[in-house]
């Protein structure tokens, strides 16, 4: 797949299963995302993963209540 299909086949998920994430599939996506390139080299961002439902609502409320954050099993 050539960088014009894959724009041509991007698709934004605002709904999720119910499904847990395996561990392995958040920490893959972790480390990917730490690969990202970026301004200077200077990784100037910061990631939380959220699993606590406590912590998740209250997320949630600053994501001024948006669906796909209320219906994402993880939080990243």
């Amino acid at each position: 797949m050539n960088f014009f299909e894959a724009v041509e086949r991007r698709r934004s998920i605002r709904k999720f299963s119910e499904d847990a994430v395996p561990t392995d599939v958040m920490q893959r996506a972790l480390d990917a995302a730490c690969l990202a390139p970026n301004s200077s080299n200077i990784q100037a961002w910061n990631f939380y993963w959220v699993r606590n439902s406590e912590k998740k609502s209250k997320l949630v409320q600053f994501c001024f209540g948006q669906s796909a954050a209320r219906t994402a099993q993880e939080l990243l």
